[in-house]
């Protein structure tokens, strides 16, 4: 050990130098190794890739051996930047580099300034240039990356729907491709989120800031970040349009990075992408279903805390948490293989339908589409996919309203309506409605029905809105009712289709009570051949809920300044009825006051005595009420009388009565209701008119049950509230009319009945005991002259309507007098005469 130790002292003057020596021969050993492994790999790859090209090019040869050489081999340009002399529309200040492209984008001006586009120093959209179709919303060009070739000019005119817009950024511009912008008249208004969404995919942040009628430019790149678009918002502010936006320069493109766009990502699911929540034997069908079906499992859930389910073929691939399932409309797609393709969801609550428009646009033939709504699926639900649905088979998907539940199942290229659908109507009050939770097997190739399987139910959108802004609708806005169409009846007599009737306007004269109002527009509408356009309703401008319930009904409105009595209300609207232009050229006007329900034959009635109306000027007026019309009398729809009183309530006014005497007089002759008797009044003598009124025997108008809290309760009660009878006979027709042909003639005919009747048996017995008993005859003409003292005394006229069941009151005089002293109803299958002995109608 000692020599060796003197050996390396010897030769490597120390230790130290001697491990210095030993690691450098290692080191060295190391190295040459890795080179000569090196060597031989390259070697290898230099072998391989030697054989890999000769047989290439014996490939090449037996190709070329097969195929002609072209004349020359054509490789795609890229673009050269333009630095000679542009098109005059499209010179810039701007000095561009060599590498970087000029540009010059205007928007329109108002609607005679036309939007103008140039690109490398080339006019591409210009109102001169004939093969461009320049039009009002956004002007875009479509230019290729490489070549800066146009591809595509159009015009999509967004004031109205961004449907085509949209698809066309989507689905028709490729990846990288350039866009150019110019608006023109008005861009905005119909712009949706998801096409706002779609224009950062072009680098745009100012799309969604774009406001009516301002102007807007812009270039784009599909890929680019949001914020690297050139573009320009030219505000309106408070002018009618904004001046033209304008932006010039100098691009360099990219604009940036681009990265791969694909839209609809969280939409769709495909195939090797979906998860499944379990598995579940024929999706819980007791039986299997046969060879070419598929089990089939659907729930729309209860609530919105619910969820809603899918199973195909024994997987549940919609559900809480899988494949995106979720409020809207949840669907999949299933091949002819019973394979699950996609699986889709559209939330149509808080989206528009246009992403799923595009989905159902690009489904392949003959595949099977299932779809389940969850919570709601309709609020944004737009007529297009609608539509497609129905070209899918569904026969109820335009009924979908908010919060209905709705199950499908339909094929693409189905002939007719699918077998499988249904919908579970939402209340009106917003709940949810009963789930739909349905197992059922599929046909692989769904065959459609000519006829939908069960009829289309009614769903009235507008009255439920209505429903669920107001309260205190009872019937009118319960489950049973709330989807019932508010129509007007149809015309059922063919022969009076253009009677003057129809034609002549109806003003409704409101109070506040919106119970009242709506009775009252409902029993108008259901008048066969009535007209909307000519129905006017008046109400204190203040009471906004009776505006829209008259909306509802699609009646027109008129406003009356606000009043603190119903007298003053009713003279406001008299005077929109004859003094306006909204019943301009009408000779009369139905008057309706407030509290009323009409008959069904209300204008009927009016249709029967129009002529003679019209023709008699010394007609005042056609009323719809009998004050003595009451039930005990069980009388006659086919009786009419002339009265000299105005009873009110519901009648036809010529206007020429009117503008005679209440015009001016209105205070004189009107201040109180219709049913304290109207006088009207000449202006130049100052004295009371004696008018005729014609008056049914039975009632054509009910006055609801009156609410009496003043001094007249007696009288009200006994002329209102007592129960009255009212038509329910479908269009009676009208006895004795020539006898109404005019005053001349009715006088005429009372002589000669009055002469002919018989005389009442036992008229004493009322005068003594207070009651009377009727004949038992029918069609009989009976007569009662009671004693007077003058032709004004009605003491004993006023006994006999009490004994009669006739309006009484202690304190006033009887109702529907004619010549102050006659008296005519039905009662029981006999008609009745009171007349005082002083009448001149007696011979």
């Amino acid at each position: 050990m000692p020599n060796i130790k003197r050996l390396i002292i010897k030769r490597f003057g120390g230790t130290a130098n001697f491990l210095i020596f030993v690691l450098f021969v290692f080191v060295s050993y190391l190295s040459v190794k890795n080179y000569f492994n090196e060597s031989s790999q390259s070697e290898e790859i230099i072998s391989s890739q030697i054989n890999d090209g000769i047989k290439s090019l014996d490939k090449i040869k037996k190709v070329t051996e097969k195929q002609p050489i072209p004349d020359k081999i054509e490789n795609k340009p890229k673009f050269v930047p333009n630095h000679g002399k542009p098109d005059p529309e499209c010179e810039i200040e701007e000095k561009c580099t060599a590498q970087s492209v000029s540009y010059k984008l205007l928007s329109g001006q108002g609607m005679d300034k036309y939007p103008t586009i140039c690109l490398n120093g080339k006019l591409l959209l210009s109102k001169n240039l004939p093969e461009n179709k320049i039009g009002r919303g956004i002007n875009l060009i479509v230019l290729d990356q490489n070549t800066l070739e146009v591809e595509s000019i159009e015009a999509y005119d967004t004031y109205t729907d961004d449907s085509s817009f949209y698809r066309m950024i989507t689905k028709n511009v490729k990846d990288g491709n350039l866009i150019m912008i110019a608006s023109f008249d008005e861009m905005a208004n119909a712009l949706r989120e998801t096409s706002i969404k779609a224009m950062e995919s072009y680098g745009s942040q100012l799309f969604g800031n774009i406001k009516f009628r301002d102007g807007f430019v812009m270039i784009g790149q599909r890929g680019v970040t949001k914020g690297k678009a050139i573009e320009y918002i030219e505000a309106k502010g408070k002018k009618d349009f904004a001046i033209a936006a304008k932006i010039t320069g100098c691009a360099n493109f990219p604009l940036g990075t681009l990265s791969p766009v694909k839209f609809m990502e969280k939409n769709v699911i495909d195939q090797d992408q979906i998860l499944v929540a379990n598995y579940l034997k024929n999706c819980g069908l007791r039986e299997d279903c046969q060879a070419d079906e598929f089990a089939v499992h659907v729930y729309t859930g209860k609530n919105d805390k619910d969820e809603p389910k899918i199973c195909v073929d024994g997987r549940y691939v919609i559900a809480r948490g899988i494949n995106d399932a979720g409020r809207g409309i949840n669907i999949v797609v299933v091949g002819n293989g019973k394979e699950v393709l996609k699986t889709a969801h559209f939330d149509t609550y808080i989206e528009d339908s246009t992403n799923l428009e595009i989905f159902l646009e690009g489904l392949n033939d003959n595949v099977v589409i299932i779809a389940v709504s969850f919570d709601d699926a309709s609020t944004k639900l737009g007529n297009l996919a609608r539509n497609l649905f129905f070209d899918l088979g569904s026969g109820l998907i335009q009924n979908l309203r908010h919060r209905d539940a709705w199950i499908f199942v339909g094929r693409k290229g189905i002939n007719g309506f699918s077998p499988i659908e249904e919908i579970s109507y939402a209340t009106a009050d917003g709940s949810f409605p009963p789930v739909l939770d349905k197992k059922f097997c599929v046909p692989q190739t769904l065959k459609g029905m000519r006829i939908r399987p069960d009829p289309l139910p009614n769903q009235n959108d507008r009255r439920r809105d209505f429903c669920s802004r107001y309260d205190g609708y009872g019937e009118f806005c319960q489950n049973e009712n709330v989807d019932k169409p508010l129509n007007p009846a149809p015309l059922i007599n063919k022969s009076l289709e253009n009677h003057p009737v129809f034609k002549t306007p109806i003003f409704i004269i409101s109070s506040m009570s919106h119970t009242s109002l709506r009775m009252t527009l409902e029993t108008i509408i259901m008048q066969p051949g009535v007209q909307r356009s000519q129905v006017f309703v008046c109400i204190d401008e203040k009471l906004d809920e009776l505006w829209s319930l008259v909306d509802l009904f699609g009646f027109r409105s008129c406003k009356i300044e606000s009043s603190f009595n119903y007298t003053e209300i009713y003279r406001k609207a008299l005077v929109q009825a004859f003094e306006t232009d909204l019943a301009e050229n009408n000779e009369n006007v139905i008057v309706i006051e407030e509290d009323l329900i009409l008959a069904p034959d209300f204008l009927y009635f009016f249709t029967q005595l129009y002529d003679t109306f019209t023709k008699d000027s010394n007609l005042a007026a056609i009323s719809t009420w009998n004050p003595n019309g009451y039930t005990q009398l069980d009388g006659s729809s086919s009786f009419v009388y002339r009265t000299n009183e105005f009873p009110g309530l519901a009648y036809m006014l010529k206007k020429s009565v009117y503008e005679a005497y209440i015009k001016d007089s209105f205070y004189e002759c009107c201040s109180k209701r219709a049913w304290y008797d109207w006088s009207l009044i000449d202006k130049k003598t100052k004295e009371s008119v004696l008018m005729d009124v014609l008056v049914p025997d039975v009632s054509r108008s009910f006055r609801r049950p009156y609410d009496i809290s003043s001094e007249d309760y007696s009288f009200l009660n006994n002329l209102i509230n007592r129960k009255r009878k009212t038509n329910l006979i479908p269009f009676p027709e009208l006895v004795e009319l020539s006898s109404l042909a005019s005053r001349n003639s009715y006088d005429d005919f009372l002589k000669k009945t009055l002469k002919s009747a018989l005389e009442f048996p036992n008229q004493e017995s009322c005068f003594k005991q207070g009651n009377i008993s009727l004949p038992q005859t029918s069609n009989q003409y009976y007569k009662i002259i009671y004693s007077q003292e003058n032709e004004s005394d009605l003491k004993k006229l006023k006994e006999l309507c009490s004994c009669f069941h006739l309006f009484f009151d202690s304190e006033t005089a009887p109702k529907g007098l004619y010549q102050k002293n006659l008296l005519r109803f039905y009662s029981h299958k006999n008609s009745y005469i009171l007349v005082g002995s002083k009448s001149k109608l007696l011979v």
